[in-house]
């Protein structure tokens, strides 16, 4: 573990140099005794593999896509018929989605392999793997197609944000689709650096994962009674989290770790946080819905975020079906 002792709010000055670091993994079966660590140096079991008592965990190598969508538009789908869900390579990403849909599809998906939409600290395991020597480290591309097509990559790694207003983001290379995922660049969007990744882990539509602040559903459609039924399936958070209250991370999950925190103006002229790794967006889960900001998170950022986009994004939304939103599998045996 490391900077376990993330305080909340940001560093109001622009970020200047990434304080990123190779994350070391040692992989262990379900039989050894789990590791407790609470401290920095000292060693966890990551979350992800002991709600379930498993030995690994099979994650959709891409987004959900919406089977037979032959537009984008075709994907904007709510529904929570899992004989819609489709993991290939450039279908169209299933969006416009509510979570509990989402939940519902996702978890009818396999019952025999326990298929269930993504959690929080799921996405956490593969954000810590990429940042590691098993991974792809920073170099992970965004999917920028502007069709939210699955498996894509930008052909130049993005380097701000705005594709309007700054010139780093005008050219066609960081602005357009380019190159599909089997290709010595599309590579480069995958989380290995090679074909055998999970790729759409940076960009394509923002990921509603299975985290959210206790006791608010929001417009998700989920209820207690959702929720007590299968509560194994959901990370909660503390009741009072806000935007900035980092400190309210669960360990492993991959959100106040990749502190500090930085607030400063982007290309488009408007104040965002970033993270001290790769600048990717952190805005934490928040109860404030009047301010535009929700109760569960969303993670990769989407298509056009640029360089806020990555395996270290996190932002909030309210849970209800949302055009550039989508979501994840997996399956825990």
């Amino acid at each position: 573990m490391w900077n376990v002792d993330q305080t909340e709010g940001y560093i109001e000055s622009e970020l200047e140099n990434l304080n990123s670091q190779s994350i070391d993994i040692i992989f262990e079966d379900k039989n050894t005794e789990v590791s407790t660590g609470t401290k920095n140096g000292e060693w966890l079991t990551h979350p992800a593999f002991t709600t379930f008592d498993v030995n690994g965990m099979w994650v959709g190598k891409y987004e959900v896509g919406y089977r037979g969508a032959t537009t984008k538009a075709n994907a904007y789908v709510s529904s929570a018929d899992s004989s819609n869900i489709i993991i290939k390579p450039g279908v169209y990403a299933w969006t416009n989605n509510n979570v509990k849909n989402i939940f519902y599809a996702s978890y009818n998906y396999d019952r025999a392999k326990n298929s269930h939409m993504m959690k929080n600290t799921e996405w956490g395991a593969v954000a810590y793997l990429t940042f590691s020597r098993f991974g792809n480290g920073v170099n992970v591309r965004r999917n920028n197609h502007s069709d939210l097509l699955t498996g894509y990559s930008e052909e130049e790694k993005a380097t701000c944000f705005s594709p309007t207003n700054s010139d780093c983001c005008k050219s066609g290379k960081n602005n357009q689709y380019t190159v599909p995922y089997n290709t010595e660049i599309g590579y480069l969007a995958s989380t290995t650096g090679n074909i055998t990744g999970i790729y759409d882990f940076a960009g394509g539509s923002y990921e509603y994962v299975a985290g959210f602040i206790s006791g608010n559903y929001d417009r998700s459609r989920l209820t207690d009674d959702d929720y007590n039924q299968y509560k194994d399936y959901f990370d909660v958070y503390a009741s009072n989290s806000s935007f900035y209250t980092f400190n309210n991370r669960i360990l492993g999950d991959a959100t106040g770790e990749v502190g500090p925190f930085y607030w400063y103006k982007d290309g488009d002229g408007n104040n965002k946080a970033h993270n001290a790794w790769n600048r990717n967006k952190a805005q934490f889960i928040a109860t404030d819905s009047a301010a535009k900001y929700g109760p569960w998170f969303v993670r990769g950022g989407n298509n056009y975020y640029g360089v806020l986009s990555g395996p270290f994004a996190f932002q909030n939304a309210s849970g209800d079906g949302i055009v550039e939103h989508g979501s994840r599998l997996v399956l825990s045996i």
